[in-house]
């Protein structure tokens, strides 16, 4: 797939930044985890403590499934 004369930075660009915010949620999914929570549980809980995803908007499964990837977990 060609991504354009600036595509390759760009999507350097959004991964580094994608990457830097699953790192600044990965206490807070580790304690989501640690209280046995599931995945459609950890989604109402980031929901409620009103905490943004990577575009500013709300949790959903594949959101969650998506950053603990990231992560490794």
């Amino acid at each position: 797939m060609k991504l354009g004369k600036h595509g390759a930075t760009l999507a350097k660009v959004n991964r580094k930044a994608a990457d830097a915010h699953a790192e600044a949620l990965r206490s807070t999914l580790r304690e989501l985890q640690d209280e046995g929570l599931s995945l459609r549980d950890m989604v109402m809980e980031l929901n409620k403590r009103g905490i943004p995803t990577g575009r500013s908007g709300r949790w959903h499964l594949a959101t969650v499934q998506r950053v603990l990837a990231r992560l490794g977990t």
